[in-house]
């Protein structure tokens, strides 16, 4: 689809863009629509900048931050001067987004002036943390060791480290077991805990191993109980089979204990009643009466009430043993 529409709009003239974004809010607001928008968006700022400005200033707030992202960003590759002076007379919330475009859009093959335009026209907060991480993935792409040595030397420790993250985007996904090493041997920082914690779940359901393996490694319990907390295995049902997944739940009971390892059970068992609900049922039935076994008849219950249907998951309650065991699976199936 997108290849059609980018095809198509190669021939489309500049006074039949507005008709052509007016016709995509009936389409609703999922990521084709979204995307197809972006493209047209996109396309337009590169033939017709001034065209794409004045449309964009008569539309809701809400699709303003896009709109000038495509602008600023393509018009930025054709006359950067002329971009970065037409955006700074935006409103601070325009500004912001057309700023970032704009730097974004130098990066590669002026990195030093995007970081320049960064310092000069934006205040640093939380929500512009994305701008340097753009920045600087995009940067790294050409020069890894230059956007590094660039981001090091940033005096403001959370510009630093959005900007430390961003030149890593290129060795994730060439080698995350390095980036991770990287990550870990860095100072304590919440942008490097969380992108820690995302770049695990990421390569969970590639390497599964690999990530077991790294827990285990970790020789202090409260460190790894923390990491655990925020690993996710309620999705693997759609990638591993059941036996694998018993085999998680096996490693679970040795490296963790407590309300810890009762919520990695309540998740691995979402994730085996996904990949196989009779065996996940029968596994379930044999636990010993307790905590582990009454979370996970609440869970195949919600996993059978996504998947199946109300009816067969309600004649599973019906069949279960014990009152707090029905009481679960109902609030589950509720949720």
């Amino acid at each position: 689809q997108i290849g059609a529409i980018y095809a198509r709009l190669t021939k489309v003239e500049p006074e039949d863009f507005p008709a052509l974004m007016d016709k995509f809010p009936q389409y609703g607001s999922g990521s084709i629509a979204w995307q197809f928008q972006s493209l047209i968006a996109s396309r337009w700022a590169e033939i017709d900048p001034k065209g794409l400005k004045e449309f964009t200033e008569k539309q809701p707030r809400s699709m303003r931050w896009g709109l000038n992202s495509a602008l600023y960003s393509n018009w930025a590759k054709r006359d950067p001067e002329a971009a970065l002076a037409n955006a700074v007379q935006l409103s601070s919330y325009q500004r912001r987004s057309a700023i970032g475009a704009i730097a974004t859009s130098l990066a590669e093959e002026s990195p030093q002036r995007a970081l320049q335009i960064i310092g000069e026209y934006t205040t640093l907060d939380n929500s512009s943390q994305w701008v340097y991480q753009n920045l600087f993935a995009a940067w790294a792409k050409k020069d890894w060791d230059g956007a590094m040595a660039a981001a090091e030397l940033i005096e403001n420790p959370t510009a630093r480290s959005a900007a430390m993250v961003g030149a890593m985007h290129d060795l994730i996904e060439k080698d995350p077991r390095a980036a991770i090493d990287w990550l870990d041997g860095q100072e304590p920082s919440g942008i490097f805990s969380q992108m820690r914690r995302e770049l695990l779940n990421d390569i969970m359901e590639e390497d599964l191993s690999m990530v077991l393996d790294y827990i285990s490694a970790n020789g202090d319990p409260l460190t790894r109980n923390q990491i655990l907390r925020n690993i996710h295995f309620g999705n693997l049902g759609w990638e591993k089979d059941f036996d694998e997944l018993l085999g998680v739940m096996d490693w679970i009971g040795e490296v963790t204990t407590g309300e810890t390892y009762s919520n990695k059970v309540d998740d691995i068992l979402g994730a085996m009643a996904q990949a196989d609900p009779d065996r996940a049922k029968a596994y379930a039935q044999q636990l010993p009466p307790g905590d582990s076994r009454t979370r996970a008849m609440g869970r195949i219950a919600q996993t059978m009430i996504n998947n199946a249907g109300p009816e067969e998951a309600l004649a599973f309650v019906a069949t279960l043993e014990y009152d707090d065991e029905r009481r679960r699976a109902l609030q589950n199936m509720g949720w």
